[in-house]
């Protein structure tokens, strides 16, 4: 994944893969899939993060260390680390909501019940819950409670 690319960098432009491939010493068919992070909905967004994936993991490895020329400016590139299923019936992490068997729990407050139903009203979601749960069961690492239940920075979710 590479952070900073234009957004008039369009992915289905042969021509544009092309380019990306010899500024960065590849073939194209070396290309197995790239895409866009996040949703493909138009944007305002001027750039975006691109998520490029390679047939050879040795190719793959040495875009990771060394990065990514892009019209002649360079691009830092990571690894792509997709997070874990979280159920968004019972906020648990492992499965998706579809499969689920538990009782809903609430995003707002934790209690066993809808978020649309909840006592303490709609507002946005003011802490995680998961989170909570750790502090009340004294989970050893757990310091702040500062963040969503679905951000990605939950350290329930490593």
């Amino acid at each position: 994944m590479t952070h900073g690319i234009p957004k008039s960098f369009y992915i289905s432009k042969s021509s544009n893969l092309a380019q990306l491939a010899s500024e960065n010493n590849f073939q194209v068919s070396n290309l197995a899939r790239v895409r866009w992070m996040g949703s493909n909905k138009p944007s305002t967004k001027k750039a975006g993060s691109l998520v490029l994936s390679f047939v050879s993991k040795d190719l793959a490895y040495m875009i990771e260390k060394a990065g990514i020329f892009l019209n002649y400016d360079f691009h830092r590139t990571k690894r792509l680390k997709p997070c874990p299923p979280q159920c968004i019936k019972c906020l648990r992490m492992g499965h998706f909501g579809k499969w689920c068997r538990e009782s809903a729990r609430c995003t707002n407050c934790g209690s066993n019940h809808q978020t649309n139903e909840c006592p303490e009203g709609l507002g946005g979601v003011k802490s995680c819950v998961l989170y909570k749960e750790g502090l009340k069961n004294k989970i050893e690492g757990i310091r702040d409670n500062d963040h969503t239940l679905f951000n990605p920075a939950c350290p329930f979710k490593k």
